[in-house]
């Protein structure tokens, strides 16, 4: 029942439908509707609920990839785990808080938070960024280390 949410906002997008329309569509709030694609909040949708809005959404010849979509999203969403728990790993390692990164990046804190923790993506330009800002602390560090040797 996690992944009904998901199949509904597939089949929404499908449509070509946002989710004012879908609300309206299918009888419900946009609160609710919200609610249940992100699955979030108190909002519960039985199996029958369910049926019914696939009908309403042109959704019935699509069953046969709903375990597919929801595999895909499972797994884009650990790629963006996993990115982001690397590069939580290398601020940390670097003895760096969200706000001196953001400093340093030029990214916003709540950015930075949010690719950390898989929601956003990290892209190759953005992960290269971040590694320039990684190579630059690790210059002035050797750099420090090498001031106080002498």
């Amino acid at each position: 029942m996690e992944n009904h949410g998901l199949i509904i906002r597939h089949l929404r997008r499908l449509a070509g439908l946002n989710v004012q329309q879908t609300a309206k569509k299918i009888s419900r709030s946009t609160g609710w509707l919200s609610a249940v694609e992100n699955n979030t909040g108190n909002c519960r949708l039985t199996e029958s609920e369910f049926n019914r809005i696939v009908e309403l959404l042109d959704g019935t010849q699509h069953r046969p990839m709903f375990k597919t979509w929801v595999s895909v999203y499972k797994k884009e969403r650990a790629s963006k785990t996993f990115d982001g728990a690397i590069l939580k790993y290398f601020r940390i390692k670097k003895e760096l808080s969200l706000v001196e990164l953001s400093e340093l990046s030029k990214l916003s804190v709540s950015y930075l938070s949010e690719l950390e923790t898989g929601k956003k993506s990290v892209t190759l330009e953005l992960r290269n960024q971040i590694m320039l800002v990684a190579v630059k602390l690790s210059i002035l560090e050797l750099l420090n280390d090498l001031t106080q040797a002498n």
